[in-house]
């Protein structure tokens, strides 16, 4: 205020001395006008450098004024995007921390659900060697029983003079020796559910020629057998035929004495089961073959509960063919 008033003193000074300057000159006092427009032009300069000066400092004032707003806008924009990254830090340490949350319940629910399963896993493995041990014993016992029964066979054969009787009491022996067999190799393997054929087949035939007491020089058994693992309901009613066969063939293809040969093969051919028994004897009879004879009368209701078919030929000896659709292996 107090600028103010010096510049409203400084224009009414220069305002006077110009009147002054105007009353000399009309009056010819030529010095003192001269000295009065003096004074009047430093007073004027004066008060344009106060003006000047007052300006310039009005600009600065302003421009203070501008930067001082433009900084604090600035701020407060540098505040408002702090509080913003601030709030994306929050929510993303939120989400985080809720994601670890979710982590570690899941894999407290993995954890638990793993331990159920090992303890399922462990109660499953132990009812499987429970059931082993159950189904080898089963099979130990049957075998036992089988053997008891052919023993009481033979007593019951040492027990009579009647030769024919004799032989159906030794044929039926044969056969429960052939099943005996089967439930023997059971108990003795790992996998308590299938046998493998070759190697039941061989341990028939040599039972067969023991109890028979053939000769090797007589007879030559060969045999040619895939080695398959075939299950017992398989087994038992493939053994049963070839016991059948391969009795027949040692009691009547070689009479006398007679030497031959007898030749089995089993093999998978195209998803079918494929048996032969061949021997080059004296062959069979049509009576024997006929339906009125036991044993042929057992083959063909065995070769029902294997869905097989069977072709036999009496030239130059028996000649015996089949092939069975319904068997089971198992797959290694």
């Amino acid at each position: 205020m107090a600028y103010t008033q010096g510049t409203n003193d400084l224009y009414t000074k220069q305002l006077l001395y110009e009147y002054g300057a105007d009353y000399y000159g009309r009056t010819r006092n030529t010095n003192k006008e001269v000295a009065y427009l003096r004074a009047s032009q430093v007073l004027r300069d004066s008060l344009y450098d106060v003006q000047r000066t007052q300006y310039a400092n009005l600009l600065d004032t302003r421009y203070e004024t501008e930067q001082k707003e433009q900084m604090i806008a600035q701020l407060e924009l540098e505040d408002e995007l702090q509080a913003a990254e601030l709030q994306s830090q929050r929510s993303i340490i939120t989400g985080a921390l809720a994601g670890l949350a979710m982590l570690v319940v899941f894999l407290l629910l993995l954890f638990r659900r793993n331990r159920q399963i090992a303890e399922q896993k462990g109660v499953i493995q132990k009812a499987l060697q429970e059931k082993d041990t159950l189904l080898r014993e089963i099979h130990h016992r049957v075998k036992n029983n089988l053997q008891l029964v052919s023993s009481l066979l033979g007593l019951q054969g040492m027990s009579t003079k009647d030769e024919e009787i004799k032989e159906a009491i030794n044929a039926g022996k044969s056969r429960v020796m052939s099943m005996a067999l089967i439930h023997q190799d059971l108990y003795n393997r790992e996998q308590l559910t299938s046998v493998n054929v070759q190697e039941y087949l061989e341990k028939l035939c040599q039972e067969l020629v023991s109890t028979y007491q053939i000769s090797p020089n007589q007879v030559s058994l060969q045999a040619d057998i895939e080695p398959l693992d075939l299950d017992v309901d398989t087994l038992i009613p493939l053994g049963l035929i070839i016991n059948e066969l391969l009795t027949n063939a040692l009691k009547y293809a070689f009479p006398n004495g007679q030497s031959g040969q007898i030749y089995i093969r089993l093999q998978e051919v195209n998803n079918h089961l494929q048996l032969e028994v061949n021997d080059n004897g004296i062959g069979f009879s049509p009576a024997n073959a006929s339906n009125t004879s036991f044993g042929f009368r057992l083959i063909k209701s065995l070769l029902r509960q294997l869905d097989g078919e069977m072709e036999s030929s009496n030239q130059d000896g028996a000649q015996f063919r089949f092939q069975f659709q319904e068997y089971k292996k198992r797959v290694a």
